[in-house]
């Protein structure tokens, strides 16, 4: 192991932004909004189960968090989480997330997969989300609810730096992640990588490794670079199979 202090992760492409309101799904920021910001359920390691994330339950009808009509999902928000700047997570932030993509509606963005189905958002109390949908949608939970556009962001933050205009995109969100997942964004080198660190203050399980996104775009390095060890993942396509499956240490 080259690095044994940290996971180096070779990626495709530079992203072009790292706000949950604007990622293109499939382009590189949706990676790094997976490790800075977290969303209210999440999909488990092993998938396709759902597991609770920023908020304490999966709403299901047995537990009484999905009205009997199907259209409003009731979520408990944890009450022991903070964003990286310190400031506590409420349920005003995860309405704020969500509205602020939905007034934002950048074309880029995924905004439709929530504007196409939600008719309202609620916050019941400061540790209660509710949102109603327009029509029963089985696959809210985990084909909206799970998504990188869905992720929670801090209303201090953004209200802080440019707060929202519609149709705009936020600069300052563009380039400075905080969330409140298991870790925080601290570089950015442009044209080279992307560095993270362990977020100690996480309120479930830590990470063990810091992270490290060298920007690769040649696939051709980024699996020499596997294969020698230098990265331990890197985005390629089934066409590269070949070069690697078998290779020592992958």
């Amino acid at each position: 192991v080259q690095n044994p202090d940290v996971i180096v992760h070779a990626a495709d492409d530079e992203p072009l932004s790292l706000d949950p309101a604007q990622a293109e799904p499939g382009e590189g920021g949706e990676s790094v909004i997976l490790q800075v910001y977290e969303r209210l359920v999440e999909f488990t390691p092993e998938g396709p189960e759902l597991e609770p994330g920023l908020a304490t339950e999966v709403p299901s009808e047995d537990n009484g968090m999905i009205s009997e009509d199907g259209l409003t999902y009731t979520f408990p928000i944890r009450g022991d989480v903070t964003f990286h700047d310190g400031s506590p997570l409420t349920a005003d932030d995860v309405k704020y997330s969500w509205d602020r993509v939905l007034e934002m509606e950048l074309p880029e963005a995924n905004a439709g997969l929530l504007a196409d189905i939600i008719t309202e958002t609620n916050v019941v109390d400061e540790a209660t989300f509710e949102v109603t949908l327009n029509q029963p949608n089985a696959a809210f939970l985990n084909s909206v609810v799970t998504q990188s556009v869905a992720s929670v962001v801090s209303e201090e933050v953004v209200e802080a730096n440019g707060g929202v205009t519609a149709g705009e995109p936020n600069e300052f969100m563009q380039t400075n992640p905080v969330g409140t997942g298991p870790y925080r964004f601290t570089a950015w080198n442009r044209g080279e990588n992307m560095v993270f660190e362990v977020n100690e203050d996480y309120w479930g399980e830590p990470a063990s490794l810091d992270l490290r996104f060298e920007i690769v775009p040649d696939p051709d390095v980024r699996v020499l670079g596997l294969r020698a060890g230098d990265y331990d993942s890197i985005e390629t396509d089934p066409s590269f199979v070949g070069d690697v499956e078998g290779a020592d240490g992958v």
